[in-house]
Parts: structure tokens; sequence; C-alpha cells
């Protein structure tokens, strides 16, 4: 449900890290307003540390100073690691658990602080899935074990107030 602007800067959002198409490149064949958004995308991925814990204290500051300025430029991000992580199955065991501790450490918390629960859960569920699959399967098949028994306690409590709801229209 984003602006088009930042659809377009989504879909485009690894072209100046990944190609030879320049921020002004962007600017001629679509707006200033893209170029910038996949500029400050592009920043935020193009970071390169010593370190895991400079890393993550680089990326958090690069995050929030880019917010400051747009928070689409994080939305973008969001997206794109979201993507990363449904499709990570596809990578080298190696990359995988890269991508998964960084998201735990980073991106879930940061999705977290900005109030983007639902993000966070899915984050969360996708990092258990790849550092811990057994637990996760373990847990998947004891939720579906238990779906009828919890639907069953739920309506115990809801059924009688959407009666009385339903009576005083």
């Amino acid at each position: 449900r984003m602006d088009l602007d930042t659809i377009i800067a989504g879909l485009l959002h690894d072209t100046i890290e990944d190609t030879d198409i320049t921020k002004e490149d962007l600017v001629s064949k679509f707006n200033k307003d893209i170029a910038e958004l996949v500029e400050g995308v592009s920043k935020l991925s193009g970071i390169k540390f010593n370190s895991r814990q400079e890393k993550q204290a680089e990326n958090f500051m690069k995050m929030f100073l880019s917010v400051a300025r747009d928070i689409r430029v994080i939305l973008i991000k969001f997206a794109d690691r979201l993507h990363n992580m449904r499709t990570i199955k596809h990578l080298p065991l190696i990359k995988q658990r890269r991508i998964a501790v960084e998201t735990r450490d980073l991106f879930s918390p940061l999705a977290h602080r900005l109030g983007m629960n639902s993000l966070k859960v899915e984050f969360e569920d996708l990092i258990l899935k790849t550092l811990e699959p057994k637990i996760f399967k373990n847990l998947v098949k004891k939720i579906k074990s238990t779906k009828k028994q919890r639907e069953k306690y739920i309506s115990m409590f809801s059924d009688p107030i959407q009666k009385e709801m339903d009576r005083m229209n």
C-alpha cells in the first residue's frame, strides 16, 4: 500500500550497487525521489565492517539516519530482507546462517522498535526455521495439534459475548 515512487524504488533497489546504473540515470529515467530512495537503500547495503559488533552498531546508526530523512528507505530495506528470508532455502547453508543471524540481530529488533509487529513475528518465524529447523518443525507440529483445543477455549469466551451483542443489535 505504498506510493508509486516507493514501489518503483523497491523494484530498483539493487540497481545502483549491482549494475552500472547511476543515481543520475535513475533521475533522468524516473525522478529524483526514486533515485534518492534507491541510493538510500544502496548506502545501507554497501557498508563494509571489520567486526560483527561494529557492523551491527553502524547498521543501526545508518538505518536511523536514513529513517530520519525518509522512512520509505527502511520500508524498502525491510521488504528486501523479508523476501531474502522467505527464499533463503535456495542459498548455501553458510549464507543462510549469516543472513538469518543478521536478521535476528538487526532487522527483527528494528521492526519491533518501529511498531511493525507482524513483520517482526514473520522475521522471527523465518529465523527460527533457518537457524533451528528441528525446533521449528516441533513447534509447528505442537501448534497444529492443539489448534482445535485453543479454538474451543476461545469460543467459550467469545460466543456468549457475540450472542449478547447480536441480541442488543
